[in-house]
């Protein structure tokens, strides 16, 4: 007959396995298995494997905080949000987030939800939290406290997307907004439009300045004045999209084209639209900035110019951790290309020729 074994689990214990029981388990000193537990250079492979193999049958979990601490590193990356709702945002974190856990690092996420005070409180909060690196991509970098943790950095940070204050010791990384508007405009003026529309946001913040110059520059690379009373800037939220598409298509100098300065935005403008009984791709023409889904399956789907935002996220992150290995590495800026997709909404020849 068939002897059989049955070995029992010791029973559960409420307290939490200490690295004395571990070291009573393995039948070696507390300074041994603090050797093994980080990777001291100086422990036999004798010593590492009694030790780990006490670890695994304890269940024991180093105390991550304790270590950090003596470490002076936590292996974990700030990455501060202006408005998670933004779809852009998804994409950076994303890519972020892909490029620190595969160094090993961890990241932690705070949304400020547009609001400069928020800003300041959730970067306060990651440096008491010893983050390793922060990424910034706030609503302005401008607010005092902010603006002061930019220009004497005690930890490394990388802007994305946002100015950052004269004199400041930190990396950024942009997109190149002006090139890709620019060419979206070219685009309407090659196809006849004239009475182009911008609506976009605030000056201060550096995507949309840099989107209205590249309006600019498009108009007057044609030889053409461009219509100053057809750029609006104010917010990036959908009901000033919708506020100024409204405006503009009711007011007597209407616009044949309208370009929405994000993807929010974008959203406002095409109800602004509705509102008014217009057609796109019939009786105006449109484009937008990012290519969120409501842009490829709008009907007809909608020009956008577009950015990897995964890839902004992923450089974000690179530029930090390349600091943490070397703190005597140069200060960078990273400027990615931007490009624009034309699609059935403006990709027309105007005016419309009327069927006969």
């Amino acid at each position: 007959m068939k002897r059989v074994t049955v070995v029992s689990e010791p029973p559960a214990s409420s307290e939490p396995v200490t690295i004395r029981d571990v070291a009573r388990k393995a039948r070696v000193s507390l300074s041994s298995v603090s050797r093994v537990l980080t990777e001291h250079p100086d422990v036999s492979r004798t010593m590492k494997q009694r030790v780990l193999k006490a670890t695994a049958t304890l269940g024991y979990e180093p105390h991550f905080i304790a270590q950090s601490l003596r470490r002076g590193v936590t292996h974990t990356l700030g990455f501060l949000i202006g408005d998670i709702s933004n779809p852009v945002f998804a994409d950076m974190i994303r890519g972020a987030e892909d490029h620190a856990r595969s160094k090993g690092y961890a990241v932690m996420l705070t949304n400020s939800e547009g609001d400069p005070e928020l800003d300041a409180k959730h970067l306060h909060l990651f440096l008491r939290r010893r983050v390793d690196g922060i990424i910034l991509s706030t609503a302005e970098t401008s607010s005092p406290e902010v603006a002061r943790a930019l220009l004497d950095p005690t930890v490394p940070f990388v802007v994305l997307d946002r100015d950052t204050p004269p004199h400041s010791r930190v990396s950024s990384v942009y997109g190149d907004h002006a090139a890709g508007m620019q060419d979206a405009t070219a685009h309407l003026l090659q196809r006849g439009h004239r009475a182009v529309a911008l609506i976009s946001g605030p000056e201060q913040l550096k995507p949309a300045r840099e989107r209205v110059r590249g309006f600019r520059a498009a108009f007057e690379a044609a030889g053409l004045t461009p219509p100053s009373d057809l750029i609006r800037i104010g917010s990036l939220r959908p009901e000033f999209g919708r506020q100024q598409a409204v405006e503009l298509l009711r007011g007597r100098s209407r616009p044949t084209a309208i370009i929405a300065g994000s993807n929010r935005l974008l959203t406002g403008v095409l109800e602004g639209i509705h509102e008014t009984d217009f057609v796109v791709g019939r009786d105006l023409a449109l484009v937008g900035c990012d290519d969120v889904d409501l842009a490829r399956l709008y009907r007809p789907p909608i020009s956008v110019v577009i950015r990897d935002q995964y890839r902004m996220g992923q450089v974000a992150c690179e530029l930090i951790i390349e600091r943490l290995a070397n703190p005597e590495a140069p200060i960078r800026t990273v400027t990615l290309p931007t490009q624009f997709v034309r699609r059935a909404s403006s990709d027309f020849a105007w005016p419309r020729k009327r069927a006969t």
